[in-house]
């Protein structure tokens, strides 16, 4: 069984709230549980937030893909192709604060994360995106950095599947092309 409820809203035409809620409990493990809230505004033409999120620390899902432990609706959840999976796992709260806005018609847009797990373990990301459209021509470039605390290069099992890596820096760019037809 699995559920999941959402409720998103904006107040004056200027700031925007959400909640969501989800859970999964399946009959042969325990019960899976993640709750987050966001609050964003309006200004000079920019949308500028925060997000918080936090799963249950008994939990045994997480809730990004099952199959791939990699993209989530969850607020706090990057742009990036990783990462995800540990963001939304048992026993993580996450923080985000980002902004995103259009200049000269490409939609810029930049956050920041910060999760912690039940063993103190701590990892930090940083995500910068660009999107444009050519005609029917789709283009995006992400550029994702993710930090961890600086301990020795091991990887540590944080929770269930979701290791924390330990020491090191990850940087990505995924350059995407789509056509319309």
């Amino acid at each position: 069984d699995a559920y999941w409820f959402q409720a998103d809203t904006k107040v004056m035409d200027m700031f925007t709230l959400g909640g969501q809620y989800a859970g999964m409990n399946p009959d042969d493990e325990s019960d899976s549980s993640i709750w987050a809230i966001k609050a964003g505004a309006d200004v000079l033409g920019m949308n500028v937030y925060a997000a918080y999120s936090s799963a249950d620390d008994d939990g045994f899902f997480g809730f990004a893909n099952l199959s791939t432990a990699d993209k989530t609706n969850i607020y706090t959840g990057l742009a990036s192709i990783y990462f995800d999976g540990v963001l939304t796992a048992p026993g993580v709260d996450a923080y985000k604060i980002g902004g995103s806005g259009s200049v000269a018609g490409v939609k810029l847009a930049a956050a920041y994360i910060n999760a912690e797990d039940t063993f103190g373990e701590t990892i930090d990301g940083l995500d910068f995106s660009a999107k444009t459209s050519i005609g029917p021509v789709g283009l995006t470039a992400i550029y994702t950095t993710i930090l961890t605390n600086d301990q020795d290069n091991t990887v540590t099992p944080a929770v269930v599947g979701q290791p924390f890596y330990k020491g090191r820096e990850i940087d990505t760019l995924r350059l995407v092309a789509s056509y319309k037809f």
